[in-house]
């Protein structure tokens, strides 16, 4: 008999607090990483929309990569984390239906402390798609949404006439 690798989703659990307010990096991933949720980001990106219509959270930003999507959240309202993304993955099951695709089972994220600076997690979704090679570094990858780029301080980088984005995707 085979022993197969037991799945140890339920440690995301652990330790998970959800609080009005607080500020949450949140990475949901396809079933099998296929890579076509691209195709469905008209939708993911109107359910966002209907999460922060609905006072559920407000989104900072976030970035839909081929297999998976990064968000940045402040939870309002409510709900729990695990709902508001649980209410995403609902309403956008439709459309990654259509696809071919669906979300993998549960989510990882991460709660940013008082004090923590979002910054860093921006960059990290921002940078994504340039560290993957999915676009060269001259481009602008279309599927990166922020409502607000001036609260993230890397920002200012990005419009000076000097900025080069070689040296900055290497840091």
């Amino acid at each position: 008999m085979v022993n197969l690798p037991q799945r140890r989703t339920d440690d995301l659990h652990k330790g998970r607090v959800s609080l009005a307010g607080a500020r949450y990096f949140v990475t949901c991933t396809i079933e099998g990483r296929i890579p076509l949720l691209c195709e469905c980001t008209t939708a993911v990106r109107s359910v966002l929309a209907r999460l922060v219509d609905d006072g559920d959270a407000v989104v900072l930003c976030g970035v839909v990569m081929p297999d998976h999507l990064h968000i940045l959240v402040v939870l309002e309202g409510s709900l729990s984390i695990g709902q508001v993304v649980g209410k995403l993955k609902a309403l956008t099951r439709p459309a990654l239906t259509d696809s071919g695709i669906r979300w993998q089972r549960d989510f990882f994220e991460h709660h940013l402390r008082p004090g923590e600076k979002a910054n860093s997690y921006a960059r990290y979704m921002f940078l994504n798609p340039y560290r993957a090679q999915l676009i060269d570094r001259s481009e602008c990858w279309s599927y990166w949404f922020c409502d607000d780029m001036s609260r993230f301080d890397f920002s200012s980088l990005l419009d000076k006439p000097q900025f080069d984005r070689n040296n900055y995707l290497t840091i």
